[in-house]
């Protein structure tokens, strides 16, 4: 009885594959590809790769507006124009009003890290005083 190597024997079962092409072959196998096969295959990876850094996301821009925070009678309104990332509201906030074009999240702390409310643009909402912070989605 004669016994088979496991590379000849994965060998043949990529050679039964009808939808396996000649120069796949070779890459799987491990055989040398012809020249021509080579730049193909290379054109194919640097097309991939140039489409995976065009496919990505496109970060997201600031938010346009302003958002304006009032605390007291006594000091002047807190205004964040074009707000980007996290911020954190003055101690003695009462008020927050989003007049930019983006949702505006209000946090309990002043790291956004905890449960938020949202703000949609055009919108107020009261904020607790002491801690807080907000961020523009």
């Amino acid at each position: 009885m004669t016994k088979i190597s496991s590379s000849r024997l994965t060998e043949q079962k990529i050679m039964e594959y009808q939808w396996c092409r000649p120069d796949t072959r070779a890459l799987l196998t491990g055989a040398r590809m012809s020249s021509k096969s080579r730049l193909g295959f290379i054109v194919v990876v640097a097309a991939g790769s140039v489409m995976s850094v065009l496919g990505a996301p496109i970060p997201a821009h600031a938010a346009t507006g302003q958002v304006v925070v009032f605390s007291t009678e006594f000091t002047p309104l807190s205004i964040y124009n074009d707000p980007e990332g996290c911020h954190k509201l003055p101690l003695a906030s009462t008020q927050l009003n989003n007049q930019t074009d983006r949702p505006v999240r209000v946090y309990l702390d002043p790291f956004c890290l905890t449960p938020s409310i949202t703000v949609q643009p055009g919108h107020g909402s009261r904020v607790p005083p002491v801690t807080g912070s907000f961020s523009v989605d």
